[in-house]
Parts: C-alpha cells; sequence; structure tokens
C-alpha cells in the first residue's frame, strides 16, 4: 500500500524533469551543428585563399634578377581582391545563412627577395554571425562579438 501511494504522488516527475532538460540538450545540440557550421566555414576560406595564392603565383613570373614591376603587383593584387575571384573561388557554399557579409581579401606581393623568392600573402578575413553560438559566447564570455565570431586566414606561397 504504501508503494501505490508512494507512486501516485510522483506521477508528474517525469513531465517536469522532462521540461526542464529539454531547452539544455536543444542547446547543446543546435550548438554543436552550429560549431561544426563554424568550422565548415573556416575550411572554406581556408581553401579559398589558397586557391587564390595559387592563382596570383602563375599570374606572373620572376626571378631574383628580376622582380616584379609595381604595375604586376597592382594587376595581381586587384585581380585576387576582386569580387568576381572570391565569388569563382567559394561561390555561395558558406554555411552562415543569418549574414549577408561577404568574406574580405587582402593580398600582398613582398619586393625583397628572401632566398626562395617573392613572396604573395593572400589574407581572408570573415565574420561569422550565428543563431545560437555567438549569443551563448556572448552570454558566457562576455566578449565584444557584435561583429560575429572573426575566422581569418592566411596562405602564403613564392612567385617562381
Amino acid at each position: 500500500m504504501k508503494a501505490e501511494k508512494a507512486f501516485s504522488r510522483m506521477t508528474g516527475f517525469a513531465s517536469v524533469e522532462l521540461a526542464m532538460i529539454t531547452p539544455v540538450f536543444l542547446g547543446m545540440l543546435f550548438g554543436i551543428i552550429e560549431f561544426g557550421v563554424v568550422l565548415y566555414d573556416k575550411a572554406i576560406i581556408t581553401n579559398a585563399s589558397l586557391q587564390l595564392a595559387q592563382a596570383g603565383a602563375t599570374m606572373t613570373t620572376t626571378s631574383k634578377t628580376s622582380p616584379p614591376t609595381q604595375q604586376v603587383i597592382d594587376n595581381v593584387v586587384q585581380a585576387l581582391t576582386s569580387t568576381a575571384a572570391l565569388s569563382s573561388v567559394i561561390g555561395t557554399t558558406l554555411g552562415d545563412v543569418t549574414t549577408s557579409s561577404a568574406p574580405s581579401v587582402i593580398a600582398t606581393i613582398d619586393k625583397l627577395w628572401d632566398g626562395l623568392g617573392y613572396r604573395l600573402t593572400v589574407t581572408v578575413n570573415y565574420q561569422y554571425q550565428g543563431a545560437v553560438l555567438v549569443p551563448v559566447m556572448k552570454l558566457l564570455s562576455g566578449a565584444d562579438l557584435s561583429n560575429g565570431i572573426p575566422l581569418s586566414t592566411k596562405t602564403t606561397v613564392y612567385l617562381n
């Protein structure tokens, strides 16, 4: 008899526990999914940086005795930082659907021969605006993530 009374008093506990655990579980689930999207976007911009650097390295030929002229440098930098070049490499593959900001590209060519060649450096910067991860990181860390999570990658190749 005592067991029946104890059981009848505990009938609502399961639904209360479910109501308490469900938001935590869903938050963790969507956080894990969004963290995967951040890593995917990082891989996309890393690949874009590499492809742009490789394309820039094939745009000109140099040697120790014939450094790139300023006109060549300007042409390569302009070609690599154009919206068309970036969209041809990245397209619409970024996973962040909450932002319309495009990655930015910075390209530089050093005019000093350093033993291996002239360095072409391509940097791709991107601000990830997420639905779950950014607000949670703001809340927990107190960091200023008003522009989102900054993702950046740099690739350096030698012109030859």
